[in-house]
């Protein structure tokens, strides 16, 4: 969530008024939306995995930081 936040420069779930209703929302499965056309499709796809909804499905942070690595070079 805070990797979305931090790309799209806004806060996740801001329409709600209360913290819990956000942890609510998050463990019935909800996510903030990615816009392939704003978001380049790598990270796009490791947030998708990053927020399975099954912790044992979730990447491993080693894969995340591997993913992160390759992603940056081919950033302009």
């Amino acid at each position: 969530i805070v990797s979305w936040e931090i790309w799209y420069q806004k806060a996740a779930f801001a329409e709600l008024q209360w913290w819990y209703a956000m942890e609510a929302g998050i463990l019935e499965g909800k996510r903030p939306q990615l816009s392939p056309a704003t978001c380049p499709l790598g990270f796009c796809e490791l947030l998708s995995v990053a927020w399975n909804t099954e912790p044992m499905s979730r990447p491993s942070m080693e894969f995340v930081v591997t993913r992160l690595l390759a992603l940056e070079k081919n950033v302009p």
